[in-house]
């Protein structure tokens, strides 16, 4: 039944009006790729027929909300509705169709977003109840600086720490992990494309600095060295014998030291951190998980880098003002439960500077170490949607962009994305699950991270044995 369903904002909103301070919301793109990112094969294709497909969406009675980013490029602004109407619309589909849809809880404030604390708020834009309509009131957005008679905008531009906070909530509703998929399917398909190549290339990074695939430098030099062969079309070998031709530029052997020197010497350190259900402004753990290539370079692998993977060294610590806050609700929480060594408890404030040391010499390495201290080393970010936790930090208080060493952020869920061809990103227990490691007590910070970073190992590893087994076949 999908007849008309009118929602009750609770209060007559004008345009231009300032939405409730309380309200959540979530964009309303995400509204129309809900079945493409959220609903399984069982259940999508009956979603769409009945309350999506042609054009089925906007027979809803939708009230429309709008903001703008604060920089001065944008000015398109963002559509939104409140979850509070997407809930109703859900229970309708839900009684109708007797499945449950919900709202993605752990998505990592990417789909439901609250302004609050003084950052700007969302305006009302109007009812939509048809496509032509919602198309009339796009066309007649207020401009930025529109504001209702007598009313300015009220918000502390001084506050940096609250403007980057406004500037993450739009840009993780803005850009959700997940692709999208529907009616634009060649701008769609071309985004999936280059998508697909920035994860293979991302991959391939990865086996570089571990060393199972041939620096991008030796590359071009082994290139040369077959340009400049003889007559007979005998191969040179390079210093580090390499095999007959450019294929066996990516090499592994379980029972043998990487084949390649490990690129640039990078330090991967994997961060994951966790907040309460009910406000992720109350960062409970962080998590930190820190593989040094120079550790494994002679080490031999083992099967899915199982050695390689005994390297990682753990950390875990737990916010003592918020120990108390514990997640039931969505996740099962266990603060408690560290799997790989004793947990570390810092004080809020202490927090930005352990954030910092972990990403400073020794790499949290507790032994003596020879090495200069000042020895700048290249960093790796990693991490199963890494960029909501770069934003997580951020709440904490440090800013991991403004360390002039980050060589890239490598996303776990990404690579494993592109390997499983799954349409959408797997969580990371069912990545895990998939490479065949075994996980305890996830949703502990430090568990997720080395989790993580084991991940990241077997994937590398995974495409190359891939690849191998289709070579002998």
């Amino acid at each position: 039944d999908n007849s008309l369903q009118k929602f009750n904002l609770g209060y007559r909103a004008r345009r231009g009006e300032l939405a409730l301070e309380n309200e959540r919301f979530c964009t309303f793109q995400s509204i129309k790729d809900y079945p493409y990112q959220y609903i399984g094969n069982t259940n999508r294709q009956k979603v769409v027929d009945s309350y999506f497909g042609q054009g089925k969406l906007y027979n809803q009675s939708w009230e429309l909300f709008y903001i703008y980013e604060l920089n001065e490029e944008a000015q398109n602004p963002i559509i939104l509705v409140t979850t509070r109407q997407l809930n109703q619309f859900f229970e309708k589909i839900n009684t109708d169709l007797k499945i449950k849809l919900t709202i993605p809880s752990g998505s990592k404030g990417a789909f439901e977003v609250k302004f609050e604390n003084g950052m700007p708020r969302p305006r009302y834009l109007g009812n939509a109840q048809s496509k032509n309509t919602v198309e009339e009131l796009l066309l007649n957005v207020p401009l930025k600086d529109d504001y209702l008679k007598g009313e300015h905008e009220i918000f502390p531009r001084e506050n940096e720490k609250l403007i980057q906070e406004f500037k993450d909530k739009l840009f993780l509703i803005s850009n959700p992990s997940s692709g999208k998929k529907g009616s634009r399917k060649k701008n769609n398909k071309e985004k999936t494309t280059k998508k697909k190549q920035a994860w293979n290339h991302s991959i391939k990074r990865v086996q570089r600095y571990l060393g199972i695939r041939l620096s991008s430098t030796e590359q071009s030099s082994a290139q040369n060295d077959t340009k400049d062969s003889d007559p007979n079309h005998s191969r040179q070998h390079s210093s580090r014998q390499i095999a007959e031709d450019l294929t066996s530029s990516v090499y592994f052997d379980p029972e043998k030291p990487a084949a390649f020197p490990t690129e640039d010497s990078v330090v991967f350190i994997c961060v994951d951190v966790e907040a309460w259900e009910r406000n992720s402004k109350i960062i409970t753990e962080i998590g930190f998980a820190t593989l040094d290539t120079k550790d494994i370079a002679s080490i031999a692998p083992g099967e899915r880098g199982t050695n390689w993977m005994k390297a990682i060294r753990p950390r875990h610590f737990r916010v003592i003002e918020h120990k108390d806050y514990v997640n039931k609700d969505f996740v099962t929480g266990c603060a408690d439960r560290f799997e790989f060594g004793n947990s570390e408890f810092i004080s809020l404030k202490d927090a930005p500077q352990v954030v910092s040391s972990c990403f400073k010499h020794p790499f949290s390495k507790i032994e003596e170490i020879s090495e200069d201290e000042h020895t700048s080393r290249k960093i790796v970010l990693v991490g199963h949607d890494v960029l909501s936790d770069v934003v997580y930090l951020r709440k904490l208080g440090y800013d991991v962009f403004n360390l002039s060493t980050l060589e890239e952020l490598i996303d776990t869920a990404e690579m494993n994305r592109y390997l499983t061809r799954q349409l959408n990103p797997q969580n990371l227990g069912a990545a895990l699950y998939g490479l065949g490691i075994t996980a305890w007590n996830l949703h502990n910070a430090g568990n997720d991270a080395v989790y993580t970073l084991q991940a990241m190992i077997a994937l590398a590893i995974k495409q190359v044995t891939e690849r191998e087994k289709k070579n002998r076949a």
